[in-house]
């Protein structure tokens, strides 16, 4: 794959939040790609199981700062991880400002099968994750994230179908406890990479709970945020450009299309990587 290719979709996928997502072109032997990205996200209303409400405590809105980093070790194996900082902010007067640790992942990827040059078969790799919980606070409609450690697997595929376009996917399975419910996670998107040094990327990730409670149910209350049935369908979009040295930036934007149990948000932000 074209070198400025590959950084460009490693940074998007930075970009977007991408702890279940990857590429499945691996960061080359000996060479580290280290970056950040900051993230806003809002949600004014939300899905009561499939019902699709206006929050009565007004907008919540979230920022978080990411420094993710992945090490190839060798032209089958390449390790990284994500660290960072979250926090969000309702409007509602009777919701208090949530901030901490984000959650933290670190894994191993595995290149399972790379098809000899001008085949029309697609590479394939496997990526496994421990997750750490952050140290934010859970229990109301602004806490950051589920507060749940575990561990998820996904397998990712992608083929360069000409020079400058390619698509690739990913499904994997994320596991954690403190009664979060396990999750079935999907991507799929294409790439386009045009004047040479700009790349589009368009894509669609899906993340379906297994198993929780709804918010319809009668015996929800607020400190079982954690437990419920998620599933969030985001649309997703980032425009990069990577320079001579192989560095790259990027800007993005998502907007949840369908979901349950989750708030219809919408994301944009900025990433910068670093290769070296």
């Amino acid at each position: 794959m074209n070198k400025k290719i590959l950084v460009a979709l490693v940074g998007a996928l930075v970009a977007t939040s991408a702890e279940a997502q990857f590429s499945p072109w691996l960061q080359p032997e000996g060479e580290l790609d280290v970056g950040f990205s900051y993230t806003h996200q809002s949600f004014d209303s939300f899905w009561v199981k499939n019902e699709k409400v206006d929050a009565p405590f007004g907008t919540i809105k979230q920022d978080t700062y990411t420094i993710p980093w992945e090490y190839g070790l060798s032209d089958k194996v390449a390790i990284g991880g994500t660290v960072g900082l979250t926090g969000t902010k309702p409007d509602a007067d009777d919701l208090s400002d949530e901030d901490g640790l984000d959650d933290t992942y670190l894994g191993v990827r595995y290149n399972l099968f790379t098809p000899e040059e001008g085949s029309n078969l697609p590479i394939l790799s496997a990526k496994l994750d421990a997750i750490i919980a952050g140290n934010y606070d859970t229990g109301t409609p602004a806490g950051p994230g589920d507060g749940g450690s575990g561990a998820q697997l996904v397998f990712g595929a992608g083929k360069d179908l000409t020079e400058s376009f390619g698509v690739y996917g990913n499904v994997g399975y994320r596991a954690r406890n403190n009664n979060v419910p396990a999750d079935m996670l999907y991507y799929a998107s294409a790439y386009y990479n045009f004047m040479e040094n700009f790349t589009f990327t368009a894509g669609f990730r899906l993340q379906q709970g297994l198993s929780g409670i709804d918010l319809s149910d009668p015996d929800f209350n607020p400190t079982r945020f954690p437990e419920l049935k998620e599933r969030a369908g985001v649309m997703e979009f980032t425009l990069g450009y990577t320079l001579e040295e192989g560095h790259y930036i990027g800007v993005f934007y998502a907007d949840t299309v369908e979901g349950r149990n989750t708030g219809e948000t919408q994301y944009f932000g900025v990433s910068l990587n670093y290769s070296m």
